[in-house]
């Protein structure tokens, strides 16, 4: 996942800091891996300073951090008492996002397509006796009927 990000500072971490991933095991998760955090980069994007930790494999945004407290949190954006929590959450998000899925391969199998309107295309004219009952109910509102 590429991000851009607005490095303010990188610091050492401490040792007790991992990035979770997880692993699909016959339709149950389970943590695949457990990285260990070696620094900490700041990003100052949007007024805000967030901590993105760094792996062997660089500069992880987004990602689940196990800390020594036994918690696990994303960043600014999101915090679990404990790993079975975090991974209950992940599970449902799995299941969701399964289901989606699913509704569209079951809307492709059977021909549907999605049909998207744009928002610049011009409305379609009124028929000429929509516009006459929009006509006579403007006059009704107003008090003006015509003879």
């Amino acid at each position: 996942m590429a991000a851009d990000i607005k490095v303010a500072k990188i610091i050492g971490a401490l040792p007790g800091y991992y990035v979770l991933s997880v692993g699909d095991d016959d339709g149950s998760l389970v943590i695949a891996g457990q990285e260990p955090v070696v620094a900490w980069v700041i990003d100052s994007s949007f007024h805000l300073y967030i901590p993105h930790p760094i792996t062997q494999a660089g500069v992880q945004v987004d990602a689940p951090v196990l800390r020594p407290d036994g918690t696990v949190a994303i960043g600014g954006s999101g915090y679990w008492a404990d790993i079975t929590e975090w991974l209950a959450d992940k599970l449902e998000e799995l299941a969701i996002q399964r289901k989606q899925e699913r509704y569209v391969a079951f809307l492709k199998q059977h021909g549907v397509t999605e049909k998207v309107e744009h928002a610049d295309k011009p409305i379609p004219a009124p028929s000429s006796a929509r516009a006459a009952i929009d006509a006579a109910l403007k006059a009704a509102r107003t008090g003006k009927v015509s003879p």
